[in-house]
């Protein structure tokens, strides 16, 4: 919508232009007969006419863009939001409607100007020159100070952006995501039996991974990070709360909001290892962590600074509703993790053994740390997997990957408004070139005149380019204000950046700023070059 309104700030500024340099030709109509209203109308036609060519291009533009979007965007978004991506013939008719409106609305102002013309003075006056009144003059000025405006704004959106993109690639993750080949592998399981033997081929399988060349470690969970699979919920504490009974039915009179609240994950032995979590204290699970066995658990340091703040957590037992009313003892202390992207905040984090819990082990995301390029093992690990049990079902990703698409929603909402502030910065330029070029025209005579009176070429640049400077600081004020009201809205959106970031703003204004004033120095420099003998003998 922004660009929208910068582009037809620039049609309107040269439609501007135009009818000022047709003002001869109005006049001539005017006194022939013509209506100021039948004047509008004309010039409002031709402005429609524009529109609706430029709506043919643009949407064959959007047509082919779209289909572009389509091939690259695998890059930027994430693949369940891909279908989501076509040609919508409905946004085609609405976007051509708003054309239109926004056509005839920026056409009226011009159209309107160039008919309050006196006709006395436009039919003497050469018509080269044109009329430049002082209402015209400010109107264009104002819509170059508006582009600038809302350009500047778009662009220290996107920089906040790129700025959040980037903190988020060097986000801390709690763990390590280079070399790490993941399998989704799913055994079938009906019965508990089953759900047991799956977990038994699920460690067997492990083992054999470890074996292959290259294999560091190997290990298996449910709830890895970026993961598809998740679960969270309220928990107890041994001695301070319960929410369930023996039978595994909910004690009545407990309200579930006053309990507290954390992730539930399910690990086997190495996973901390193969994954780079830090084990902090206490002991890994190991193969004795079975079904018939005592249950434990692993936490994370955030939920022993919030649950266990003066005391040690080991030892201590806990209670989840995720398949079990066993209370489970805590006999590890692992690190903080980011669980769904690096743009989250680490929470508690309850972490239970996969054969303790065999009715959700069957399908796990079996994480394999390598040497080198993981991807080189898919082969090897594939072929593994069909000889131990050609039932399982697999798909295979890295955890780079899967990191990389947790935060597909920010890279293409960054490549987004990275490229419409790229064309408003454009436009912007161009309506700054296409004023300052009109200008400098219609003071052609006047600078003819200060040149025989002894002006230098470099004092007729300077005489241009204060205008210049003034249009482009006004509008550059305006933008850092709407800026800041910008960078509020973007605040739920923006991660290791403020909304207020200088950085940002000094650069954003230091590349626009030159660029604007370079766009006004050509053609004053073009301007200066002109020949007394010449502009006088014409004026």
């Amino acid at each position: 919508g922004l660009v929208l309104l910068i582009a037809c700030a620039n049609v309107a500024n040269l439609m501007l232009a135009r009818a000022t340099a047709r003002v001869r030709e109005i006049a001539v109509r005017a006194v022939l007969g013509a209506g100021r209203w039948r004047i509008v109308a004309q010039l409002l036609l031709e402005s429609t006419a524009l529109a609706l060519a430029a709506a043919v291009l643009g949407a064959g533009i959007a047509a082919l863009a779209t289909k572009g979007l389509l091939t690259i965007g695998a890059r930027f978004v994430p693949a369940p939001l891909l279908p989501g991506i076509q040609f919508d013939w409905r946004v085609l008719v609405f976007t051509m409607a708003i054309s239109l409106l926004a056509s005839g609305l920026f056409g009226t102002a011009p159209a309107w100007q160039a008919c309050r013309v006196d006709l006395q003075r436009s039919l003497k006056q050469s018509a080269d020159r044109g009329l430049v009144g002082g209402a015209s003059c400010g109107l264009r000025s104002s819509l170059v100070i508006a582009q600038i405006a809302l350009s500047l704004m778009l662009a220290v959106s996107a920089g906040l952006l790129i700025r959040t993109l980037v903190a988020l690639q060097r986000s801390q993750l709690g763990y390590r995501t280079e070399g790490v080949l993941v399998v989704y592998a799913d055994a079938p399981a009906r019965t508990l039996p089953e759900a047991l033997e799956a977990g038994r081929i699920f460690d067997d399988l492990f083992a054999r991974l470890r074996r292959l060349p290259g294999v560091i470690s190997s290990a298996g969970a449910m709830g890895l990070p970026a993961g598809q699979y998740d679960s969270d919920g309220s928990f107890a504490i041994e001695g301070r709360q319960s929410f369930l009974d023996a039978n595994g039915q909910p004690i009545k009179g407990v309200n579930l909001f006053n309990l507290p609240h954390a992730g539930f994950r399910l690990a086997s032995p190495q996973y901390f290892a193969t994954m780079g979590i830090p084990l902090l204290r206490g002991r890994d699970f190991n193969n004795r962590d079975l079904y018939d066995r005592p249950f434990v658990a692993i936490i994370s340091e955030s939920l022993a600074r919030q649950n266990f703040p003066n005391e040690d957590p080991i030892g201590h037992r806990v209670q989840c509703g995720l398949d079990s009313p066993n209370w489970m003892t805590i006999v590890g202390l692992v690190g903080d993790v980011r669980q769904s992207s690096p743009a989250a905040q680490p929470g508690p984090e309850i972490y239970m053994p996969l054969r303790q819990h065999p009715f959700t082990a069957n399908e796990q995301e079996v994480v394999i740390r390598t040497a080198g390029d993981p991807k080189t093992l898919t082969p090897a690990a594939q072929e593994t997997i069909h000889n131990l049990d050609p039932e399982i079902a697999m798909k295979f990703t890295t955890m780079s990957e899967l990191v990389s698409d947790s935060i597909g929603a920010q890279r293409f909402r960054t490549a987004l408004a990275s490229i419409f502030a790229v064309l408003a910065v454009l436009l912007a330029l161009s309506g700054m070139y296409a004023v300052m070029s009109y200008v400098s025209a219609q003071r052609t005579a006047e600078f003819g005149l200060r040149s025989a009176l002894g002006a230098q070429q470099s004092n007729l640049v300077l005489l241009v380019l204060r205008g210049a400077i003034g249009i482009a600081g006004i509008g550059v004020a305006i933008g850092a204000v709407l800026s800041v009201a910008t960078g509020r809205l973007l605040s739920s959106m923006l991660f290791g950046v403020k909304n207020l970031d200088a950085f940002t703003y000094a650069v954003v204004i230091g590349i626009v700023v030159p660029v604007i004033l370079l766009a006004s120095a050509i053609p004053a420099r073009r301007a200066s070059f002109v020949d007394p003998v010449t502009a006088l003998r014409c004026e």
